[in-house]
C-alpha cells in the first residue's frame, strides 16, 4: 500500500475518533465536521507524483497504462454512475518520465507529454476515446 493512502487512511481515523469523543464528552454541542476536514492539497506529500483520475464511461474495460512508451500497469475499470469516477491511481517519481500513454480495449495508444507543473490528469473515456487533460486542482466527486 502506497505511504499515501496510508497517511491519507491514518488521518480519516484520526479524524473519526477525535469526533466521536467529541461527541461524546460534550453532548449539548454538536461536532462541527467542517472545522475538522483537512484540505487535500496539505495530504499531498510531493510535486514529483502524478495523479490520475479515469472518468467517463467505463464498463469492464481493460486499461493498459504506458510510461515513456513502455507498459506499466493493467487496469480493469468500471465506472461509478453516481460520481462519474472509475478509478485513481498516483504514480510516483513524475520526473523520471516524459511521456504517459493510454490504451482502453484494442483502441489505439493515447499518450500526452507530461506537465511537471501540473501533476493532476484526467483520463476521460466516451467510447471509443480518449480525452487526456490535466487539472490545476482536484476535483471534487460526488
Amino acid at each position: 500500500m502506497h505511504t499515501y493512502v496510508r497517511n491519507i487512511l491514518f488521518v480519516n481515523f484520526c479524524v473519526l475518533i477525535f469526533a466521536c469523543n467529541e461527541g461524546s464528552r460534550n453532548n449539548n454541542a454538536p461536532f462541527d465536521f467542517r472545522k475538522s476536514i483537512i484540505p487535500v492539497k496539505k495530504l499531498l506529500p510531493s510535486k514529483d507524483t502524478i495523479y490520475l483520475f479515469f472518468e467517463g464511461d467505463f464498463n469492464y474495460d481493460t486499461v493498459r497504462i504506458y510510461l515513456d512508451y513502455k507498459a506499466y500497469s493493467t487496469l480493469y475499470l468500471i465506472t461509478e454512475p453516481s460520481t462519474g469516477l472509475a478509478k485513481e491511481l498516483f504514480i510516483p517519481n513524475l520526473k523520471r518520465y516524459s511521456i504517459i500513454g493510454f490504451k482502453v480495449n484494442r483502441n489505439e495508444l493515447k499518450s500526452i507529454r507530461l506537465n511537471y507543473d501540473q501533476n493532476i490528469l484526467r483520463i476521460g473515456y466516451a467510447k471509443p476515446k480518449i480525452n487526456l487533460s490535466f487539472y490545476d486542482s482536484f476535483q471534487k466527486y460526488y
